[in-house]
């Protein structure tokens, strides 16, 4: 019982510091790990945006397609975000998403840069 009260007096706290869990936690608990697990569409050209799916996104994640950082990005969830495909070549390239706390992950060949 102790333990659930804890745990609503810490998402309160949450809530109204318009933070999220990952950000107001007790002392000594585990962060989660960002996640990523996939790219809609997986091959697009510059200037199309694509969502992208994973979990633990924050406001002001970034996003790098290959080596070029996408622009407009915009977390909608913790699990969703939308990103505009910046110019590069055609290819596969990796993905890395970095939340401002540094949390980030990245998964290799996993977006293809289609012709303009």
């Amino acid at each position: 019982m102790i333990h659930r009260i804890a745990l609503l007096s810490l998402l309160a706290t949450a809530a109204l510091a318009g933070r999220s869990l990952a950000e107001v936690r007790p002392p000594g608990a585990a962060i989660p790990p960002v996640t990523f697990t996939g790219v809609d569409p997986a091959s697009a050209a510059p200037g199309q945006q694509v969502t992208i799916a994973g979990s633990q996104f924050m406001a002001g994640a970034r996003v790098w397609l290959g080596d070029v950082e996408a622009t407009e990005v915009r977390v909608e969830t913790g699990q969703r975000l939308v990103a505009t495909v910046p110019e590069h070549s055609p290819g596969k390239v990796s993905v890395m998403i970095r939340n401002p706390d540094g949390r980030e992950v990245s998964r290799a060949r996993s977006f293809t840069y289609q012709q303009r």
